[in-house]
């Protein structure tokens, strides 16, 4: 009993730690998009980077500047760090695959028609242009970078399809929380992984927005920082939220991996 107590003591110190320094360095876990675009380095046609010792000097010289310095440099914030609850700790245990994955499942529980639509764009790109076709309810801005930001995510959506265990488990959860009495209009012409993003977005506090939004493609992000979802309730998010990152662990441990982490991660805050 003694043993098992101090094993989860630790478990939960070293949660807590990489908690703090996620929130203090937070480049740390940074898609590479953003670090990238502060030096201008080139990506080739499939978005892999064309110099790979040129990142590693990226990486090199934006660790000698000063914290306030890079901060500045990624629009981050400086406050104190909020305390964690349990979703942000188990979010942090999640590796990137995982964390893109919630936020497909996110958008399969609030519109699962927009998940139906990424998937029967396979075989070709009608589905961008039923895209371009839902675009008419944003300005011009917007619908250009919904367009450009669909497509460039389209091969990604696709690789990561929600297992059948988990869409029939997103349909049960949405008869839960009656996600078409919400507010979201303006989420119908958007990607899956806009979906998603957005309602991080809304779940979020703006401090830990502005440290999570690093962790994704930065075009994604941009993509949706105007988008008003506030008309959603706040416990609906809530349980959205929980239950979806408690569904992506049953799937990792039905995959036979059930802690996957890296050294960068995407936290989310109750």
């Amino acid at each position: 009993m003694t043993q098992t107590h101090s094993r989860e003591s630790e478990e939960q110190h070293q949660r807590l730690e990489s908690w703090l320094i996620f929130w203090n360095q937070t480049w740390l876990y940074a898609d590479v998009s953003w670090i990238d675009s502060l030096f201008n380095v080139e990506w080739d046609e499939q978005g892999a980077q064309t110099d790979m010792t040129k990142r590693q000097a990226i990486y090199t010289e934006l660790m000698n500047f000063p914290l306030f310095e890079t901060r500045a440099r990624l629009g981050i914030e400086m406050s104190a760090p909020p305390k964690p609850g349990d979703a942000l700790l188990q979010w942090l245990s999640l590796d990137e695959e995982s964390c893109h994955y919630c936020l497909l499942l996110a958008c399969d529980v609030v519109l699962k028609q927009r998940t139906e639509h990424a998937l029967a764009e396979e075989g070709g790109d009608h589905g961008i242009d039923q895209i371009e076709s839902d675009t008419h309810a944003l300005d011009t801005e917007q619908a250009h970078e919904c367009l450009a930001n669909a497509q460039n995510q389209k091969t990604d959506d696709q690789t990561l399809r929600l297992s059948l265990e988990a869409r029939s488990w997103a349909r049960h959860i949405a008869k839960a929380l009656m996600p078409g009495t919400w507010e979201i209009e303006v989420l119908k012409s958007l990607s899956p992984t806009q979906i998603g993003l957005a309602l991080l977005r809304a779940w979020l506090s703006p401090p830990t927005w502005n440290r999570v939004r690093l962790r994704y493609q930065k075009s994604m992000v941009l993509s949706v920082e105007n988008i008003d979802v506030s008309g959603i309730p706040n416990h609906r998010l809530n349980q959205l939220w929980y239950g979806v990152i408690w569904r992506v662990q049953v799937d990792a441990l039905a995959k036979g991996n059930p802690n996957k982490t890296e050294n960068r991660s995407v936290i989310i805050e109750q």
